[in-house]
């Protein structure tokens, strides 16, 4: 939350990730960043479930568990990264897909990296 003002920063990127096999997976990541008020341990275990709301009667609770089951039947996986006071980072890391088809091609008409 940004309740005095703040800076939210839009980043997308491609990177890699490790798989279980040793190998890596490339990645396409959307990274929101904010220097927001944070979230506490508490609120970091619980974000995803649905219904759970730090907004009170103003939330529904169904908007980052959406987001969590969109992601994953996408092939993707979510990170959090927060601690209060100090701002949140989410990023939303999604399997690359590369024009041809091919690894080692193209990822949005830049080179893999």
């Amino acid at each position: 939350m940004l309740p005095h003002g703040g800076i939210v920063q839009v980043s997308v990127f491609d990177s890699t990730v490790p798989r279980p096999s040793g190998e890596a997976s490339a990645v396409v990541v959307v990274e929101v960043r904010d220097t927001g008020t944070g979230t506490d341990a508490i609120t970091m275990c619980r974000m995803f479930e649905p219904f759970y709301t730090t907004k009170g009667d103003s939330g529904t609770g169904l908007g980052l568990a959406v987001v969590q089951q969109l992601v994953s039947a996408s092939g993707g996986f979510l990170e959090v990264e927060s601690s209060l006071g100090h701002g949140t980072v989410v990023r939303v890391c999604l399997p690359a897909a590369y024009e041809g088809g091919q690894a080692g091609g193209q990822v949005a008409g830049r080179p893999a990296r």
